[in-house]
């Protein structure tokens, strides 16, 4: 009880609820019986509750319906463990709608080892539960797509050596659609017996983790319901755990009954070569070149994806024209290489950038075909616009990784923080004041970035401030000294980021992380040059890392990005030794 009270205290005093206040996210502590006992301004912007309305269990009026079993499990299963969760629901705006969030959470432990509560943040997530909507729609669309062109799926369960078949695949094969699952053995006293060892082959061959091959392949089967043999076509991919050398987990691809193209005359194998791509990258637009005479048999389609009249006739060059910069020469290695292969194709997703400025991603598969009627070379392809996909991807991935390291390095930093402010013996009270001290400090730290910083900052002064959240209160763990030296803006941003990271890891795993621990900062600075040197001692032995972190990363280009100069991150094991000497002169 004592422990609850004191996290009431905190909850309610008047500067912890003004440091959260400026927070860009959503701030809220709960006992550990759920109830809140602090929500930030942040809340009630965002949702329109009174001020007051969503203590308690007050703050469920605004999460949507459906999702309060959702929340109240991830909170009890957390709380059993006493451990950090995470969580998505839906949050009513003030606007009356509802947006997808993601809530994560850390447990506070009081002095006594007792659990006292958990505080949050909530951020937006509405954008990636939008991506994920139209990732399942894209899935529905080519359902329908595979459906429609009568091509089956199926998926090669390698552990129970079971295949797992698709409506249209049961179909092809002759078999009862009572059930997907096809064993093994089954399927293999269907396959035509002088195309069997070809197709032992090339399945070994794709799931050979030195090979992986990914190539079509075609053999006869006799169907199981009527006996009657056609001639399939599959292709698939083998998912390989992650390794170089990994096993291969499962082996998925498609089936398409191809009896009548194979039966076919020679004057219908170039029909049915275009049907066969148009089939398997569904809504592609269809082109020919003529390779001897270096002429392309334009498609409405295909003017369109290059922003022509749908019924111009542009040249080969007009194609090309539009690539971006280098994007030919790729095209042309990769056609090279694959000759090397013996291959046929080639697939790239290539680089336009079209008469009005515009960028314009196109997934290009081109096949050698059937000779012209005077015997010259003839590639026919496929082309398809993945511009927003490919720009979508990008965008979420760089969000996704922003947000994860900034959630985890607040979280991280302000758990450190209580941990070392309420050390034992200190009293709560103590520990409270030592805790808002730091917590004031590294809100002034982080205003320097988000502030116009117009001229600059000291770096005397700016160190202090970013610094101040780490210091062990009458031990004077981090020693500083230096002249005036004036940074410039982009620069003293850079820094206060590099110092933080720098601390944030002393603190957790360091010097900072023992009393008798101390960090030494010095610098000099002398014709338009600074010299940084942060030293480590007396702390636990260090241990170099299996990989670069962010943070190693950010050290070594967020302070030298289009600066000239050098930084240098070492783990000794005496402690980390960090030197950075770069020019003081605003890059360009």
């Amino acid at each position: 009880m004592p422990d609850q009270l004191a996290l009431r205290a905190v909850s309610n005093d008047s500067d912890f609820r003004a440091l959260v206040d400026i927070a860009p996210v959503i701030i809220w502590v709960a006992t550990p019986d759920g109830e809140c006992t602090f929500l930030s301004r942040s809340w009630r912007e965002f949702t329109g509750q009174a001020d007051g309305e969503g203590l308690g269990n007050g703050w469920l009026a605004a999460i949507h319906p459906a999702d309060h079993t959702t929340v109240r499990e991830a909170f009890v299963n957390a709380r059993a463990r006493a451990s950090r969760y995470q969580v998505e629901y839906r949050i009513r705006t003030v606007a009356g709608d509802y947006q997808w969030v993601l809530d994560s959470a850390a447990p506070i432990v009081g002095p006594s080892g007792v659990l006292q509560g958990y505080i949050g943040s909530i951020v937006d997530n509405q954008a990636r539960k939008s991506a994920d909507v139209e990732r399942r729609k894209a899935e529905r669309r080519l359902k329908v797509a595979l459906e429609a062109s009568a091509i089956g799926t199926w998926e090669w369960e390698l552990p129970g050596n079971i295949f797992h078949f698709s409506d249209q695949a049961l179909r092809i094969f002759g078999l009862a659609e009572s059930s997907d699952a096809v064993a093994f053995e089954r399927l293999r006293r269907l396959i035509h017996p002088d195309d069997l060892p070809e197709v032992v082959r090339l399945s070994a061959a794709a799931l050979d983790p030195k090979v992986r091959l990914r190539e079509p392949y075609r053999y006869r089967i006799t169907r199981e319901n009527d006996g009657e043999t056609r001639w399939i076509e599959a292709q698939g991919e083998t998912v390989f755990d992650e390794g170089a050398d990994a096993p291969p987990s499962a082996y998925i691809g498609t089936f398409q009954d191809i009896t009548e193209e194979v039966a076919q005359a020679q004057s219908l194998r170039d029909s049915a070569a275009r049907l066969e791509l148009a089939l398997n990258a569904a809504q592609l637009a269809v082109w020919e070149l003529d390779i001897a005479n270096d002429r392309l048999a334009p498609s409405p389609a295909l003017n369109r994806l290059y922003g022509f009249p749908e019924d111009a006739q542009p040249t080969s060059d007009e194609f090309r024209s539009r690539y971006a910069p280098g994007e030919q020469e790729r095209l042309e290695q990769l056609g090279q290489e694959a000759r090397a292969r013996g291959e046929t194709s080639i697939r790239a997703e290539v680089k336009h950038i079209l008469p009005d400025g515009s960028v314009r991603w196109l997934l290009i598969q081109a096949q050698a075909a059937e000779p012209t009627l005077d015997g010259g070379p003839r590639v026919i392809g496929v082309a398809m616009d993945i511009t927003q996909s490919k720009l979508h991807g990008e965008k979420l991935a760089v969000v996704a990784r922003e947000m994860e390291h900034r959630v985890k390095n607040t979280l991280t930093l302000v758990q450190a923080l209580v941990e070392q402010s309420f050390r034992h013996p200190r009293s709560t009270e103590e520990g409270k004041a030592i805790f808002f001290e730091r917590l004031s400090a590294y809100a002034r730290a982080m205003d320097l970035l988000a502030r116009d910083a117009g001229q600059g900052a000291e770096l005397s002064n700016l160190t202090s401030v970013a610094l101040a959240p780490f210091q062990e209160r009458g031990l004077q763990q981090i020693r500083i000294s230096g002249p005036q030296v004036h940074l410039e803006p982009r620069l003293a941003a850079a820094m206060v980021l590099g110092l933080h990271e720098l601390a944030t890891n002393a603190m957790k795993y360091g010097a900072l992380s023992v009393p008798d621990g101390r960090v030494d900062l010095s610098w000099s600075g002398a014709d338009d040059k600074l010299d940084l040197v942060w030293t480590e001692s007396g702390g636990p032995t260090v241990k170099v890392p299996d990989r670069k972190g962010f943070g190693s990363r950010l050290l070594g280009g967020v302070l030298l990005q289009g600066q000239a100069g050098a930084a240098e991150l070492k783990f000794e094991p005496s402690g980390v030794r960090f030197h950075l000497s770069c020019s003081l002169q605003s890059p360009g």
